[in-house]
């Protein structure tokens, strides 16, 4: 494909950082610890390159991260990070609010329609890059490794309740599976790091964040930077 980088980023192909972390939802906690004072203005997934690599500000949702990565695939960029969020299904000691977790896999349930009809064939399931993986885990062992499904639905999460038990996930988010899948396509390395924002049993995504939940989201946000900073600086 042949694709022009600057008017879908804001940078020509030979721009971009070697390293490049995707951010879902540019939250404010999230710009602020980046340092990023502003924003390209009239591209659709802008991109500023920073200390760290170039921090890409994409949309949530599985189409749009897939789009993103593939559009990367010629460009200067070589290492792929997914900074996002993602809904626990089953609070912990150790796992909760505010937790930081890299999937180790994404399972693949990210079609709305397939969750509607309720299909429960056995979801396709993708792993990060290996070597990738391993050197983050080794460097940064307090960030939980967990098994992610990818959903295409919130609402329609508790339909699948049998189906993450059945598969041990521990976590539902609504880009990573695409994020693997396309990012190995377009021959990156590839690497995700989340932090906790909801509780799937006890509430969904849509739900308002508390005061007390909210500052653990943003503490969150900060310290998943700043372990990236640590490791890629």
């Amino acid at each position: 494909m042949n694709i022009d980088t600057k008017l879908l980023f804001g940078l020509e192909k030979n721009e971009f950082k070697q390293t490049c972390i995707i951010l879902p939802v540019a939250l404010k906690a999230l710009l602020n610890a980046f340092d990023v004072k502003k924003i390209p203005a009239q591209v659709p997934f802008p991109a500023i390159n920073c200390d760290v690599g170039t921090v890409i500000i994409g949309k949530t949702g599985a189409a749009y991260i897939g789009d993103m990565m593939l559009a990367l695939e010629k460009t200067s960029c070589h290492n792929l990070i997914l900074l996002g969020s993602c809904g626990v299904i089953e609070e912990t000691l150790e796992l909760k609010i505010g937790s930081l977790v890299t999937p180790a896999s994404a399972y693949d349930l990210e079609s709305f329609s397939m969750m509607l009809k309720g299909d429960y064939n056995a979801p396709h399931v993708v792993k990060p890059s290996t070597d990738m993986f391993r050197f983050f885990k080794e460097a940064n062992r307090n960030v939980i490794e967990v098994r992610c499904a990818t959903v295409g639905s919130i609402l329609l999460e508790d339909k699948f309740s049998r189906v993450f038990r059945d598969h041990k996930i521990d976590v539902v988010d609504m880009e990573c599976s695409a994020f693997f899948n396309a990012g190995r396509k377009a021959g990156k390395n590839i690497l995700a790091l989340f932090f906790v924002t909801d509780s799937v049993r006890k509430n969904n995504g849509y739900v308002l964040w508390e005061v007390e939940q909210k500052q653990l989201i943003n503490d969150a946000c900060v310290r998943s930077v700043e372990v990236l900073k640590k490791w890629l600086l």
